[in-house]
């Protein structure tokens, strides 16, 4: 089963306070599933056993958490989320090692990434079992996206009635510093073949080329400065990005500033 995808959301099991149901002290049980109803964010099955619990009596962040177990059950609860393909992120949870689970196997969590929403290939996969200790720990894993919707899904693989609970799910975009490689060329324009030499008067083409081969700039601004020679006039030609596509003297995304070129007395030319 696979979910349509949307921004990461509801980590922390707390959007949907006024739908739970104290089935017991402890906790909501959810019986019902496949669902997508209950826990905004989260589609939940029962692989085998009664239920999948929603705990309102231990959280690491706010009141709720789940766990799989449930009333001696195997469980999965997953979410689709978006993702830049080719870019990576950190998945951190936390896990809670329940004192009077019987044994490490009991508290084992499979943890799950697949590409494609779901449908396509594991992109990585482990299993935690935090010590039984009754305190939360933290576990991150890192993925690079193949797909535009990626899958996260946690699983418990022993039947038992002390499961681990699972909080504080977050998904993040790992930020890579942009890495420009600038270069510069001055060469003759000798389009049509009528202006051959590099002397005085005539026209010469500067060109500069820059290359980003990290991370996208912040906020998307890239802030480029140049100082042109003395006695030099100044035509802006065309301004043209990775796609090799020219955009014209002024896109729209694009803003120029010739403030320090008038301010000197040099002429910027005409746009063409």
């Amino acid at each position: 089963f696979k979910l349509s995808a949307a921004p990461f959301q509801n980590g922390s099991f707390e959007n949907d306070a006024a739908q739970f149901q104290n089935d017991i002290s402890c906790c909501d049980r959810i019986d019902s599933a496949p669902e997508t109803s209950e826990i905004t964010g989260w589609f939940i099955e029962i692989l085998s056993g009664d239920d999948f619990d929603w705990h309102n009596d231990e959280a690491h962040d706010g009141t709720y958490s789940v766990e799989n177990a449930g009333n001696n059950a195997t469980t999965r609860i997953s979410q689709s989320f978006d993702t830049i393909s080719g870019a990576t992120y950190d998945v951190t949870y936390y896990l809670f090692g329940r004192s009077d689970a019987d044994g490490d196997p009991e508290r084992e969590i499979v943890v799950t990434i697949r590409d494609n929403n779901g449908s396509g290939s594991v992109i990585t996969s482990r299993t935690d079992g935090p010590a039984g200790d009754n305190t939360w720990t933290q576990y991150t894993i890192s993925f690079t996206a193949s797909s535009t919707q990626s899958y996260l899904s946690f699983e418990n693989n022993i039947v038992t009635s002390e499961g681990t609970y699972l909080d504080t799910v977050a998904v993040t975009l790992v930020l890579v510093p942009p890495n420009f490689t600038v270069t510069d060329r001055v060469y003759v324009d000798d389009v049509g073949g009528s202006n051959l030499k590099a002397i005085p008067g005539n026209d010469m083409v500067f060109q500069r080329g820059i290359q980003n081969s990290g991370g996208p700039p912040d906020a998307g601004t890239l802030q480029l400065n140049f100082t042109v020679p003395t006695n030099t006039a100044f035509k802006l030609s065309s301004i043209n990005f990775n796609d090799g596509q020219a955009l014209g003297s002024t896109p729209g995304n694009v803003a120029t500033d010739f403030s320090a070129i008038s301010a000197s007395g040099l002429s910027t030319g005409t746009n063409e």
